[in-house]
């Protein structure tokens, strides 16, 4: 569960994926490229952009699209990847 007011988290949310329509944005220019496209009382409630990025390199998952392929190793059950992402973005 998030502490983000589900307000905030859809604004910026919004934002984002609006900026992503135009093509990749740098890590660099996401607060400017958020704030670009959020009105002036918003982002005032808003305050302070954070954020807070989690890498994720799952290696091989148990999928169809990997069952019965040669030389795999290692393999993770999709709900151990789940869990550990969870588990991840929950710690920041």
């Amino acid at each position: 569960m998030t502490n983000i007011p589900a307000w905030k988290f859809e604004a910026v949310r919004v934002a984002i994926l609006d900026a992503l329509a135009g093509g990749p944005i740098l890590y660099r220019d996401l607060n400017e490229a958020v704030a670009a496209r959020l009105d002036v009382d918003t982002l005032e409630k808003l305050g302070k952009l954070g954020w807070h990025v989690v890498t994720v390199k799952p290696g091989f998952v148990d999928t169809a699209m990997t069952w019965g392929l040669p030389g795999l190793f290692l393999v993770a059950s999709p709900e151990d990847v789940a869990d550990d992402l969870w588990r991840a973005q929950e710690k920041k």
